[in-house]
């Protein structure tokens, strides 16, 4: 049962399953309607329920496996409930539902110092402050429908269909980014920026990645991470320190 809520953490076999469903309902409504509207409407109450009913799950399999040996009462700077749960791996996210929660893995707090855990659950604590999930979730949907709208009532050339879609992740991925980099710095508000680092080099490791992945990942790569915390100039603009996860 750990093995399974350990991957429902990991966001690339919950986005497969979000997308087979979408795909599976759109496709059935059409069947049974013959109504595009129809089939793209249940498609997005399908993507909010799916994005609830996931949350609420993950909330309560996690508290079944609460660490009872761990305090992580780590700071009123946090003022919500910082979970140390019994999985394997480095594990640290953050749910908006059905109350806000982190969550961090035994791994975690054993293996980090009291303030670079401390550093993480602000890292977390900063995407729940700016509900950054809620926000993907609004900007995911609002795309979909408006393209699927599109393409059911105009007639696209398939490159352009292909072309927006490419756009549509690009975008994606560039937001999931600038949240990313947000976190980062929001931690050194109250935080030594060296902990920090200190901190993800314990967690991240030899965090080397091809080129091209290092462009088409939402988390930038551990030593660009470590020049924009390090560096003043670009550690006091977010935009500037965003900008420099590209070159």
């Amino acid at each position: 049962m750990k093995y399974w809520v350990t991957l429902l953490l990991h966001p690339v076999p919950t986005t497969l399953v979000l997308y087979l469903l979408l795909t599976t309902v759109l496709l059935t409504t059409l069947h049974l309607t013959s109504d595009p509207l129809l089939g793209i409407t249940a498609d997005a109450v399908l993507v909010v329920l799916y994005w609830v009913l996931y949350q609420y799950l993950l909330y309560h399999l996690l508290h079944r496996y609460r660490s009872p040996n761990l305090n992580c009462d780590i700071s009123p700077l946090v003022r919500v409930e910082v979970l140390c749960v019994e999985l394997r791996g480095i594990t640290a996210t953050a749910l908006l539902l059905p109350r806000p929660l982190i969550v961090l893995s035994r791994e975690v707090v054993q293996v980090l110092s009291r303030e670079e855990v401390l550093g993480i659950v602000l890292h977390e604590y900063t995407h729940l402050r700016y509900l950054d999930s809620l926000t993907i979730l609004l900007i995911v949907l609002s795309d979909y429908l408006s393209r699927t709208l599109l393409i059911t009532y105009y007639p696209i050339p398939l490159h352009l269909v292909v072309l927006s879609t490419v756009l549509s992740v690009i975008a994606v991925l560039t937001l999931l980014r600038f949240m990313e980099v947000r976190a980062d710095l929001s931690v050194t508000r109250y935080l030594s920026w060296r902990t920090y680092v200190e901190a993800l080099q314990k967690i991240l490791g030899d965090d080397t990645r091809p080129r091209l992945l290092k462009f088409l990942t939402p988390h930038p790569d551990l030593s660009t991470r470590i020049r924009y915390l390090r560096e003043p100039h670009l550690r006091s603009s977010l935009l500037r320190a965003f900008l420099s996860t590209y070159y």
